[in-house]
């Protein structure tokens, strides 16, 4: 499990490794301290020329003290590149987001997962 910590923010972690099927990886997502019962939400789309439509894998609502934790295990993809977002709302009311870029193999497998510590750099 991980820790948030105790800064107010949102979180996106990916378990999948390289060489590992994309089905059933899980992606852990929450946040702490944000806008208190505010929505958050989850999605998957295809990026640099994979065409595969936005699709939401969780919408979510923070608890009264902005706080929240979900996992969702991501289903097959086809072989291409593919952005998840995180998005959230602090708790002035500012759009939160954080993006994880990852890309499949025809076999299925995780090709490419970005580093946590660039999300919020990537769009």
């Amino acid at each position: 499990s991980q820790s948030v910590g105790s800064r107010p923010g949102i979180y996106l972690a990916i378990s999948g490794r390289v060489g590992n099927q994309v089905e059933g990886s899980v992606v852990r997502f929450g946040s702490f301290a944000v806008a208190p019962n505010s929505p958050y939400s989850l999605a998957v789309e295809g990026i640099d020329g994979t065409n595969f439509p936005r699709l939401v894998l969780a919408r979510e609502i923070a608890n009264g003290g902005g706080h929240a934790e979900s996992e969702v295990a991501l289903s097959a993809l086809p072989a291409g590149a593919y952005k998840i977002v995180m998005a959230g709302y602090s708790a002035s009311g500012a759009r939160l987001t954080l993006t994880n870029h990852i890309s499949v193999n025809g076999s299925g497998e995780l090709k490419t997962v970005s580093p946590e510590d660039i999300q919020p750099l990537l769009k």
